[in-house]
């Protein structure tokens, strides 16, 4: 019984710890400008949805101006990070329910991962 709970606690102090990096800032750059993070900025926008271990869809192609919003449904924690050409691009941690908002404003194509599981890749091309 001891054995068990001495592995509860590192467990616990894991768990903690992953749900305190959800609340970290973002920043931006070239031609992105990051938005809120609240769910109800998703309305009448192009959504990306995280699910399953990957980015839906997994090519959006929009408009220069476009905001879109990632939307972060698994239960383990993801991010929205840019990579190649497009490595300023890097949401805070998000846990399920949360949302990141990105704002393309020139054409161009933004590939990007999750950083924390770097299998996980999309783009959005701005046209």
């Amino acid at each position: 019984m001891l054995r068990i709970r001495r592995a509860l606690v590192p467990m616990a102090c894991v768990l903690l710890s992953v749900a305190l990096a959800g609340c970290g800032g973002s920043s931006s750059g070239g031609g992105l400008t990051p938005g809120d993070n609240s769910p109800s900025t998703v309305s009448g926008k192009p959504i990306v949805t995280i699910s399953g271990f990957a980015f839906h869809p997994s090519t959006l192609t929009v408009k220069a101006g476009t905001k879109v919003t990632f939307v972060q449904q698994d239960a383990v924690p993801h991010d929205v990070a840019g990579s190649g050409t497009s490595a300023f691009i890097h949401s805070p941690t998000l846990m399920k329910g949360q949302s990141y908002t990105v704002t393309f404003s020139k054409p161009g194509t933004y590939n990007y991962i999750c950083s924390i599981h770097p299998r996980m890749q999309a783009k959005v091309i701005v046209q």
